[in-house]
């Protein structure tokens, strides 16, 4: 399995944000989304080569009052590596805070196929 004995992974990323809410601190209504795009690669001084593409997008409606808002979350993530030259502790993940409460952060790893 790649990265058993460790390994160096420095990403050059790119990304755009698009964020309509009406508030930065306490948003009641809007749409967020963020497009990131990673690249791994060998002529960087890294150890593996891996493109990441990451998706996310959030929208907020107020319901009857703005003390109450639905929110609804959606995003995803694809790894693309020629050679399967993708270390074990940068595979895509569930779990923690942000994706599944509950369970201890990485505690699902999804391995590319």
């Amino acid at each position: 399995m790649a990265g058993v004995r460790g390994g160096k992974t420095n990403p050059l990323a790119v990304s755009l944000v698009f964020d309509d809410r009406d508030e930065v601190t306490r948003p009641t209504r809007g749409w967020n989304v963020i497009v990131k795009y990673e690249r791994v690669d060998e002529a960087l001084e890294n150890d593996f080569e891996y493109n990441r593409y990451i998706f996310e997008a959030s929208y907020l409606y107020p319901l009857l009052t703005r003390r109450q808002v639905i929110g609804l979350r959606a995003g995803g993530e694809y790894i693309d590596s020629k050679r399967r030259q993708v270390p074990f502790y940068e595979l895509s993940s569930l779990g923690g805070g942000d994706d599944m409460r509950g369970y201890f952060p990485d505690r699902f790893l999804v391995a590319p196929r």
